[in-house]
């Protein structure tokens, strides 16, 4: 069939040039130094936004080279930093007076090619870099990476440039004095992160002083002794034995109680993805972590006692009121010897700043300590020290305590689902065992999922209170036939497995089928309380895995924002927002069609089930409701089937007036074309909208019939960076990612 193209120009008249009198000219990039891209006005910092405002443009940077991308070019290729799989350095800015906004992290992920010669640069080198400004880590929510550390990325491929080194052995200003609190506040609970004082940090050279190492896998976390937390990112891989780095005889990794005399690392970013426990992954970020470069960045004090293999004696997960709960512990000498058993105590509160002393005796463990009863509810936490012949003490943990609850009869899911405040300390979960009663508010047909990261899922709740759902991956329960479905309510024993601050079972001891076809009993939620919140946030965690309903909700978009990073990956989800609040993007809250039977899908074609259509800018619902999930940190609704959108009848709305969007070329600099199909006649608008929303351009609104239409799009005048185009018709909206480069 013949294709009917409409042609619509963006500016009223065009210059025409004869080709022999155009001359090639060699791009322009404008040049910049280091604080004019990281500095920050203080509204953003107030608001915790990292985001520069040079944020998406190309720009010849320069700045000192504080540490080298290679251990000792051309004699030594192996990798200094990285990131991912490429190589990693730090600039400072050329005024070393400079103490704020002077830093900035530099990788070039194209390791193959060597036409920047990045590789050759030496510490105090001055350079001049053709890079791009972005932010680390990338997650799936736009929102969230404009928190994190700004980063430079080398121009790699046909329009890289050579480093230009400007001079060499330039002095590098010393590491600056700071302390954790500079950028967190707590680890273990009511974590909140400094803006203000360690933003300016970021991408500069620090040093911390009297730390303890209190994890060491999949990441290290250093505390203060306070219990302030804070990842260290090893960019270098000699602090956790990454052997390929460094031979294993030049350093050894510290362990779990390593007292840090001294650290010193440049901050930046961290992003980690581990598994949830059912199957699927987890993201886990940190906005500011401390990455040391060399060794001797790192210098080791004492090395304490350690309490070893500490447990307690029964697996049941919660004491009984009755129950003298003993802990079982053996002690392991540090670099000095220790007087057994006189100086090794176990101590436990129930307020969580009084602390008693508990009996302890030998025993075939090593030591055992007992804790008397306690009341019904009380909340215990409790630890075990010891001090060697020098007086330098050991703990268990090395900050804070561990906790357990007190509960007789029946347990709550909200007696291990809800955070324990006050106590400074971590609940002890995995590997315990617990009986509780709940309902199945959605089956494996219900949230089948579509694979590996969005597995599928049993979810159940006990009450309409906060942090009463739970989520069982569907494997725990098909490897022991179970046959649960939607509405029936189960007594579960299990052991409780956490992972990356997800908490389900690890396996069913038992179940029992107590009673079928329980009605839904949904918490009321405004789509403003879920929104654009970050995954983590208390206000919104409570509601996890729990059946909610959002009433009177709109429809506003029938793809939602995708990964920055991914920009053309269809998300799955789209847009609903309360009525009143639809033009509020903070309220607008996603909904899940991927992983669940239900009418709508953001996708061209599908086969989980027939006859879905897309979504309908504009529609209207009594309610919709659904479990709360979450996924690339955001939260968001999945719909259980179609009979969780109330006032929905039948296949009646208007499918996908637009379609096949696409432009070439794709990234581009200033001219592209983009191409569509509209199916209805009617108005139609076109828009360049940028990260933040807002609309840069109208590119298009007229009337237009049913065809494939060629549109032209002229942005000699716009910023580079990652842009959305908008199409939009009566019946709805389609969304195409387009990146500028210049």
């Amino acid at each position: 069939m013949k294709r009917l193209f409409a042609l619509f120009c963006l500016c009223a008249a065009l210059a025409t040039f004869s080709v022999s009198h155009l001359i090639a000219l060699p791009k322009v990039f404008p040049k910049a130094g280091v604080k004019d891209i990281m500095t920050l006005h203080p509204d953003s910092l107030q608001n915790g936004i990292l985001r520069s405002m040079r944020a998406g443009d190309t720009v010849l940077l320069t700045g000192i080279v504080t540490v080298a991308p290679l251990l000792n070019y051309p004699t030594d290729k192996r990798i200094n930093l990285s990131l991912g799989n490429g190589w990693m350095t730090y600039l400072r800015d050329t005024d070393v007076n400079f103490d704020e906004f002077a830093g900035i992290g530099v990788v070039q992920l194209d390791t193959v090619g060597s036409k920047t010669q990045f590789e050759r640069m030496k510490a105090g080198d001055v350079v001049e870099l053709l890079v791009r400004i972005g932010s680390y880590p990338q997650t799936g929510n736009p929102e969230m990476n404009n928190r994190f550390p700004m980063v430079a990325a080398m121009i790699t491929g046909p329009e890289a440039a050579v480093v230009n080194t400007i001079s060499t052995k330039k002095t590098i200003p010393p590491a600056i004095q700071v302390s954790l609190t500079d950028f967190i506040h707590g680890g273990a609970e009511n974590l909140s992160l400094n803006y203000t004082s360690g933003a300016p940090r970021i991408g500069m050279k620090v040093e911390l002083s009297d730390l303890i190492v209190i994890e060491i896998s999949p990441v290290l976390i250093l505390s203060d002794d306070a219990g302030n937390q804070i990842y260290m990112n090893d960019q270098s891989g000699y602090f956790t034995g990454r052997a390929h780095r460094i031979d294993d005889s030049e350093y050894r990794a510290p362990s779990i109680g390593q007292r840090l005399k001294t650290l010193r690392g440049y901050v930046t970013g961290y992003s980690f993805v581990g598994g949830n426990g059912n199957g699927g992954q987890t993201q886990i970020v940190q906005v500011f972590s401390i990455a040391p470069a060399l060794p001797t960045d790192v210098v080791k004090d004492y090395f304490p006692p350690q309490v070893i293999n500490l447990q307690r004696d029964s697996k049941n997960l919660f004491a009984s009121s009755t129950e003298t709960v003993k802990l079982n512990f053996d002690v392991a000498e540090g670099d000095n010897s220790v007087d057994r058993t006189k100086d090794i105590k176990v101590f436990y509160t129930t307020d969580g700043t009084t602390f008693k002393e508990a009996t302890v005796i030998p025993s075939v463990y090593g030591y055992t300590g007992s804790i008397p009863p306690q009341p019904n509810g009380t909340i215990v936490g409790y630890k075990v020290t010891v001090v060697d012949e020098k007086l330098t003490p050991g703990s268990s943990p090395n900050v804070g305590v561990f906790l357990y609850k007190v509960v007789d009869g029946a347990a709550r899911i909200a007696d291990f689902q809800t955070p324990i405040w006050g106590y400074n300390g971590i609940f002890m979960l995995s590997g315990y065992s617990v009986t509780f009663e709940a309902v199945i508010t959605a089956d494996s047909t219900n949230i089948p999922g579509s694979g590996f990261q969005n597995p599928a899922l049993i979810t159940m709740q006990d009450s309409r209170e906060a942090w009463s759902g739970f989520a069982v991956g569907n494997q725990v329960f098909t490897g022991s036939n179970y046959g649960v479905r939607r509405g029936d309510k189960v007594r579960i024993t299990g052991e409780i497995q956490r992972y990356f601050g997800f908490t389900t079972l690890g396996r069913i001891d038992s179940l029992v089928i107590l009673s079928r076809g329980n009605a839904d009993d949904p918490v009321n939620v405004s789509s403003m309380d879920i929104g654009r919140k970050f995954i983590g946030d208390t206000t919104v965690e409570k509601w996890r895995a729990m059946l909610i309903s959002v009433k009177n909700p709109v429809i506003i978009d029938t793809l939602a924002p995708a990964n920055q990073q991914q920009q053309q990956q269809n998300s799955g989800e789209f847009s609903i927002a309360d009525e009143d609040k639809k033009d509020n993007p903070d309220a607008y809250m996603r909904v899940e069609t991927d992983d669940s039977p239900i009418y709508y899908t953001t996708r061209d074609s599908i086969t989980m089930v027939t006859r879905r259509i897309k979504p309908q800018v504009g529609r209207k619902f009594d309610f919709i409701r659904g479990i709360l999930w979450y996924g690339n940190q955001n939260y968001k609704l999945i719909p259980r089937s179609t009979d969780d959108f109330a006032g929905l009848v039948g296949v009646q709305e208007i499918a996908e007036t637009v379609s096949n969007i696409h432009n070439y070329p794709n990234p581009f600099s200033n001219q592209t074309t983009l191409e569509f199909s509209v199916k209805t006649s009617g108005r139609a608008t076109v828009e360049l909208i940028n990260s933040l929303g807002q609309s840069v351009r109208l590119l298009l609104s007229e009337e237009l019939t049913a065809g494939n239409y060629r549109l032209p799009i002229d942005t000699q005048d716009v910023a580079a960076g990652a842009y959305s185009v908008l199409v939009t018709t009566k019946q709805s909206t389609q969304r195409h990612m387009v990146t500028i480069v210049r």
